[in-house]
């Protein structure tokens, strides 16, 4: 392997296996990461089935547009996460609450099955994760506005602080922090087509950077807000004591 090679992890998992298209979200393959998932719909079901009975292995893919109730190949994005069935929960009407973890990034090449329900034949994609001193440099970066965008947003607790810094591995650094930044389902499916460790980190801190920018001009519009309100109330006060 030459220097500027970079080492490839492939998980082993079968290239043809049952599909599960998902509404409104995008599945990062975050080990450890237990992912929750409401299901029901009847070729959803089927290919639950299907994977409990082999492998316990579905692909999650994203489907273009959400009101879709049966979504075709078109209707797929091309790119989806390799899933473990951890466990199934059940309900009384027929749907449950399945909990996967995810493997690996993969690509659709062909459905084999689009009937009873969806099937795929895929190409699991290794991560390209160069070690170097670059790496090291972005994993900083991305802790370092991370940090910041958790002190600039009312919405992330400081415990969240804890979680960024315990996450040794940039691969899964990248994929946590970008699954759980506002961005549209084309910008967070762009991150899941790239394998490139390296290039996903600097698409991660570029969209961070933004967040920190938006959080910063809404802190100053808040406080400016507050400001202006309680002048305005000093106003009032001083008026109604005026007037007495």
């Amino acid at each position: 392997m030459s220097d500027d090679t970079a080492l490839q992890r492939l998980p082993n998992v079968p290239r043809r296996m049952p599909a599960i298209a998902v509404k409104n979200a995008v599945i990062f393959p975050i080990p450890n990461l237990p992912i929750p998932l409401g299901v029901g719909r009847p070729r959803t079901m089927a290919a639950i089935e299907a994977a409990a009975s082999d492998a316990a292995y579905v692909f999650v893919v994203t489907q273009r547009d959400s009101e879709l109730e049966r979504p075709g190949p078109a209707d797929l994005y091309t790119y989806g996460s390799v899933c473990r069935i951890l466990r199934m929960n059940r309900a009384a009407d027929g749907g449950g609450e399945l909990t996967l973890e995810g493997v690996c990034r993969g690509r659709i090449n062909a459905f084999t099955d689009v009937d009873e329900m969806l099937a795929v034949e895929i190409t699991p994609l290794a991560e390209i994760q160069p070690p170097g001193a670059e790496l090291e440099a972005l994993v900083m970066s991305l802790k370092e506005l991370g940090e910041r965008v958790i002190d600039l947003s009312p919405r992330l607790p400081d415990e969240a602080k804890k979680v960024l810094a315990n996450i040794d591995d940039p691969a899964h650094l990248a994929d946590l922090v970008g699954s759980q930044l506002r961005l549209s389902t084309e910008d967070k499916q762009i991150l899941l087509a790239q394998p490139d460790v390296k290039q996903r980190l600097q698409l991660v801190i570029g969209h961070l950077a933004k967040e920190a920018e938006v959080l910063e001009i809404s802190g100053k519009i808040r406080t400016e807000v507050r400001d202006s309100l309680d002048k305005h109330q000093r106003e009032v006060f001083l008026r109604e004591q005026l007037r007495a």
